[in-house]
């Protein structure tokens, strides 16, 4: 039993850790409407939203490795160093510099969340590879792709039961691009409770 404990990610800590990273969200979602001078007064009604997406999303990740456990993350036998974890930092803070200084800072909307999601994954990832090596952070990538499918297809869902199908597409697409980001952060913050709970 206590085994069967060990090998389930904790799921008070990634409660807490969804909670406290959606607020860096929701303020990089108010830089992107500064930056293009909109004004989005509906902001926080999209809270219990995105908590659901990203409970949805949890849920599928955790009962997809419970279906083929080889896919799910896990620890490896030799613990490594926190070399990974500062270098995956590194890497991201480079990434999201670069993206800040290209033309698709301006172009595309979403361009806070999207450097914010770059920053939060390189850390996460380079905890995931900390305790579990190259392969859980492939297998982490694959967790983060599923949460944004079922994310989406979440939104799709609570579109036609809130709003019906007029304009549901740009109901949807507004949820998505703060919720999509927001998702994929929690659920890798997951994929790293689970490598380093598991046998």
């Amino acid at each position: 039993m206590d085994e069967q404990n060990q090998a389930k990610p904790a799921g008070c800590a990634t409660i807490w850790f969804g909670g406290s990273v959606l607020w860096l969200f929701i303020f990089a979602h108010v830089f992107d409407d500064v930056r293009h001078y909109t004004e989005n007064l509906f902001l926080f009604v999209v809270i219990p939203f995105l908590i659901a997406a990203a409970a949805l999303s949890v849920w599928a990740g955790r009962w997809f490795w419970h279906q083929f456990p080889n896919l799910s993350p896990h620890r490896s036998h030799a613990q490594s160093s926190f070399l990974p974890v500062l270098i995956g930092f590194l890497f991201s803070l480079m990434a999201a510099a670069l993206w800040g200084k290209s033309p698709l800072f301006a172009l595309v909307y979403d361009s806070c969340k999207i450097i914010l999601l770059i920053i939060v994954s390189g850390l996460l990832l380079g905890f995931v590879y900390k305790v579990g090596g190259r392969v859980n952070v492939l297998l982490s990538v694959l967790a983060g792709a599923l949460s944004a499918v079922t994310a989406f297809l979440g939104f799709v869902v609570m579109g036609l039961m809130f709003g019906g199908t007029k304009d549901l597409w740009s109901g949807v697409w507004s949820f998505a691009s703060i919720g999509i980001p927001y998702v994929i952060a929690v659920v890798l913050y997951d994929c790293y409770r689970k490598a380093s709970t598991a046998n």
